[in-house]
């Protein structure tokens, strides 16, 4: 339950950080202001084009933010959030 926690509120810091820098949308950016490897920063990235927060790579300059504002990105992240699978822990 902890770890799902974390998970959650590192992916909404996630969405505030590419919400808040619309010009740097990319894993970089992710790692300099949560201070987490490259790993967790694709894995972030992934789940936020999932949440509709940023798209997929198509071009050469990769991601492209969805969001206007960081309420847009929250709501989306929630949504996404609520339309997750809970795994009971064993």
């Amino acid at each position: 339950m902890e770890d799902e926690k974390n998970f959650q509120e590192l992916l909404r810091e996630a969405a505030v950080v590419i919400a808040e820098h619309p010009s740097q949308v990319g894993t970089g950016v992710l790692q300099r202001s949560l201070r987490i490897g490259y790993g967790e920063a694709s894995k972030l990235m992934e789940h936020l084009v999932e949440a509709a927060v940023v798209s997929e790579v198509k071009t050469v300059q990769g991601h492209q933010i969805l969001v206007d504002n960081v309420e847009s990105a929250n709501a989306r992240v929630d949504f996404y959030l609520q339309s997750l699978p809970r795994v009971p822990k064993a």
